[in-house]
């Protein structure tokens, strides 16, 4: 391939014109069908193909970085909209696998891996503990409206507990993690945004009726082990020093650039239902 000389000392290669340099030549950046790279290496319509033929050999390609700002990511570039994807390895997270998205304006984080298989989806907020191989989600804050013939699955706050949804096309949402907010009573619910209705079945209250007056056993109810257990106000601390251990991390970077600044965490109380069960840390 021919080697020129451009005015701003970069190296160009494909134009044809032969440059041999006399000294050690100052490369600024290497253009592939360029003669103005912005970078230190740009290719100009064209594309980048790696194989391997070898036996037990593969095609690797790899990105190597020290950090949140200097991170090894690869950025889609939408050229005409500004919108940006980046996938890159979080430090500030021990170092979780993020796969971000650029608005134009602000950076969003759709989809984030931790090294134990927990998968985010629209949130950074981690599992505390006993978590690997969890999949959790961003409240949702409303129901959302389905696309035709497709169904999900999605999280929104109920009286500031957030609760997971399936939802059909028809705009049924039936709440899966079935338990009242205030009573913590097994609950069945239903809402749909195009009747305008939701149905709650208190369940536990009706097997509670239905054993009463069949003397059967529908109801059975254990203590957890001890070790199965959980303190409210020991969680929320836990909570409350990872963030803060993500916070510490953010201010020791040189410079954060587009990692945006962990928000602090705001502790919350606990649903009134878990108040009188509690045993430790009141």
């Amino acid at each position: 391939m021919a080697v020129t000389k451009a005015a701003n000392k970069a190296l160009l290669v494909g134009n044809g014109e032969t440059y041999v340099p006399t000294s050690q030549p100052q490369i600024a950046g290497l253009g592939i069908g360029d003669d103005l790279p912005a970078d230190l290496l740009e290719l100009f319509d064209g594309r980048i193909t790696v194989y391997n033929t070898g036996d037990d050999e593969g095609a690797d390609l790899w990105l190597k970085g020290t950090g949140d700002v200097n991170a090894a990511s690869i950025a889609l570039d939408n050229m005409v909209s500004g919108c940006k994807w980046a996938p890159a390895i979080r430090t500030i997270d021990d170092d979780a696998f993020y796969l971000s998205s650029y608005d134009g304006s602000q950076w969003h984080y759709p989809l984030n891996i931790d090294q134990l298989g927990n998968i985010g989806l629209g949130t950074t907020t981690w599992p505390t503990a006993n978590a690997e191989g969890v999949l959790f989600f961003k409240d949702n804050a409303a129901t959302p409206t389905m696309g035709a013939a497709t169904a999900g699955i999605f999280a929104k706050a109920v009286d500031d507990i957030v609760q997971m949804f399936a939802i059909g096309s028809d705009g049924n949402a039936t709440q899966i993690s079935p338990h009242d907010p205030e009573t913590g009573e097994f609950v069945f619910t239903s809402e749909n945004p195009y009747t305008g209705r939701r149905t709650r079945i208190f369940l536990e209250r009706m097997a509670r009726v239905l054993q009463k007056l069949t003397d059967e056993v529908l109801i059975t109810e254990e203590e957890l082990p001890e070790d199965e257990r959980l303190d409210w106000k020991t969680v929320q601390a836990t909570h409350m020093a990872r963030q803060e251990r993500r916070i510490a991390r953010w201010e020791a970077l040189a410079e954060p650039g587009d990692v945006s600044k962990p928000e602090p965490f705001v502790e919350s109380p606990p649903p009134p239902f878990i108040t009188p069960r509690q045993r430790k840390g009141d």
